[in-house]
């Protein structure tokens, strides 16, 4: 019961917040010349990524360092945005903020695009080990600081 209750109000939660970085990372990206529904998609890709970055953290193993630095970098963007938001007036935006803001989607794409060949990729199964291979590790003492598994297979 405790369980179930702590994951409703942990995605509660996660939805209100996500909720309130939309509305102002999409005024935001209105304020900076995005029609309607780019000024929309914005918080989609920038917050999205977030939430996908997580996601990967905890499922890949390959890609674990990636996800990382992909989960603090969109973290780092959405915050910006959402402290350009209550910082800049709400006039027309100055390039310092455009400019980075423009740049955002492409890099967005090419992330998320490596993101996903990282989740796809299937690690190549170990090598199911032989009676040969068995009796060599069993016989074999490992040198000090050897790190491989009991296969047989030395470095």
């Amino acid at each position: 019961m405790i369980r179930r209750t702590a994951v409703a109000t942990t995605t509660l939660i996660g939805a209100l917040a996500f909720f309130l970085s939309f509305s102002q990372v999409s005024n935001l990206a209105a304020r900076g010349g995005y029609g309607h529904w780019q000024s929309l998609a914005w918080p989609v890709i920038v917050d999205g990524l977030v939430v996908v970055a997580e996601l990967a953290v905890f499922t890949t193993v390959s890609g674990r360092v990636y996800a990382w630095v992909v989960l603090i970098g969109a973290t780092g963007v959405s915050g910006a945005a959402n402290i350009a938001h209550a910082y800049v007036t709400p006039t027309e935006l100055p390039f310092a903020v455009t400019g980075p803001m423009a740049a955002v989607p492409s890099i967005v794409l090419l992330v998320a695009t490596h993101l996903t060949v990282k989740l796809t990729r299937t690690q190549p199964p170990a090598p199911a080990p032989t009676a040969g291979g068995l009796l060599t590790a069993a016989l074999t003492r490992p040198r000090a600081g050897a790190d491989w598994a009991i296969t047989g297979a030395q470095p």
